[in-house]
């Protein structure tokens, strides 16, 4: 079992240098599922303020948050909301979530195997029909991959095991594939795929049920016989309600489609083969296939709201601050704002780069609620005024179709170097990446990290 978990994703690239197809091929990997245990647990959680600014960078007072160390790991807290507004955490072993705002805090547990720790990474994300699933990769005293569900139709959890997967599955990362969608004959509502491993995230897993990663998918194999579509492909413009829910971290490099499908940007923690830039799932057989996207789609994070709308973030070129763009046609035209830090500094993980936009791995995420006609952008500047550095959220409006700042909140006391890789991450507290979630009437859920956390990211909930 163990040399198979070695070999699968070595032959995989193998397969994908030679530009053979192994997208939709299945792994065993249908295990036992086994329920998930929820218990209350005890966390520290107090009230604090920090400064908020207008947009034009002037300080007006402060806003209050409830900053919580429930969940997470040393090096990651990975925050996500409900349309009910229930908040749930799922950076460590086991998946956290609260229905008070942060207050009190519930615990889902399973059966780890003989031996293993409960010293795992995970993510987790919201899909359209109200499920809830998760990934979490315990990566110190067994190499076990674990899926996570809630089953919203029978409001119960449910774990199951991944044993064949990649060797070291670094920073796994979920997010949805909207349906309906066919896989190996059987049409489902959605999909996950899970992205993970090192050294080459490109070989990604797919489950139709959430539960179970039992089919590999490589966007570069699947279109390695394509020539891009000679018509520049825009996103159908398509309203979705539960699309304000269900975005995932940016470092999943997708966008979850209304109309169904996915789209796949190629990016640096790819492996360096033939392939396509931008690759579009389809929902037909789950396979990928090479879309000739407009010049003007970034995809270093890019959301599609509830109205259809697109929202994109990527770093201006100095590493000075973010471009926020709307497009309300699916591409075809953008309006902007430049968004900086009212303190100064640049953007961590920012690199000078000709190819900054896909070389460089900067702090941050976005989330849109078309409803709410907002969007919130969390990042991170180094070397601000006086301190080494500040996490700090940007609130957009973007009820109509051209962005507007409205305010920029500092999250967590700036009071912490950090890093967000292993090499770097040796001179600084570890933060691998951040998140920030709307609830339901637009107060913030963001992750953060300062010395109150004492060597572990936390989050942050608006009161």
């Amino acid at each position: 079992m163990q040399l198979r978990r070695t070999v699968l994703p070595l032959l995989a690239s193998a397969a994908l240098l030679a530009g053979v197809a192994v997208a939709t091929t299945p792994v065993p990997n249908d295990v036992p599922a086994q329920p998930g245990v929820v218990t209350s647990v005890r966390t520290h959680n107090e009230v604090v303020t920090w400064d908020r600014y207008n947009a034009a960078g002037k300080r007006i007072g402060t806003k209050s948050w409830r900053r919580t160390d429930a969940g997470g790991d040393c090096c990651e807290v990975y925050g996500h909301t409900t349309q009910a507004g229930r908040i749930y955490e799922f950076g460590g072993t086991y998946l956290f979530f609260s229905d008070d705002r942060g207050v009190t805090w519930k615990q889902v547990t399973y059966a780890l195997p003989p031996g293993v720790l409960p010293n795992g990474e995970g993510a987790v994300t919201v899909a359209p029909n109200g499920d809830i699933v998760g990934i979490t990769w315990d990566p110190y005293s067994g190499d076990v991959l674990t899926g996570y569900k809630y089953t919203a139709a029978t409001k119960k959890f449910e774990t199951a095991f991944t044993p064949l997967h990649g060797p070291f599955f670094d920073r796994p990362w979920v997010s949805i594939v909207k349906g309906p969608i066919t896989i190996g004959g059987k049409t489902v509502p959605y999909a996950t795929l899970v992205r993970g491993a090192y050294p080459s995230k490109d070989v990604e897993y797919l489950s139709a049920d959430g539960l179970h990663y039992d089919v590999l998918t490589v966007p570069p194999v699947d279109s390695a016989g394509d020539n891009a579509e000679s018509a520049t492909y825009y996103v159908p413009v398509k309203k979705d309600a539960t699309a304000d829910w269900n975005q995932d971290v940016p470092a999943a490099h997708a966008t979850t489609l209304n109309a169904g499908g996915a789209l796949h940007y190629r990016k640096a923690d790819d492996l360096d083969a033939p392939g396509c830039e931008v690759t579009l799932m389809r929902t037909s057989d789950a396979t990928w296939h090479c879309v000739k996207a407009p010049a003007s789609l970034r995809g270093t994070v890019v959301r599609q709201d509830s109205r259809g709308w697109l929202t994109q973030a990527y770093p201006s070129t100095d590493g000075k601050g973010w471009r926020v763009e709307i497009s309300t046609d699916g591409g075809r035209h953008w309006s902007g704002v430049t968004v900086k830090s009212p303190v100064g500094g640049t953007i961590e993980g920012w690199l000078p780069t000709s190819d900054a936009v896909n070389t460089s791995n900067p702090l941050h995420d976005l989330k849109v609620n078309g409803k709410l006609g907002k969007a919130a952008l969390i990042t991170r500047f180094d070397k601000v005024k006086g301190k080494p550095g500040q996490d700090m959220v940007f609130l957009i409006d973007v009820s109509k179709g051209k962005p507007r700042l409205v305010e920029t909140d500092l999250v967590g006391d700036g009071n912490l170097v950090t890093a967000n890789d292993a090499v770097s991450g040796a001179s600084g507290d570890r933060m691998d990446y951040m998140t920030i979630a709307f609830l339901p009437d637009g107060k913030l859920v963001a992750s953060f990290d300062d010395k109150a956390g004492k060597g572990s990211p936390q989050l942050a909930i608006a009161v």
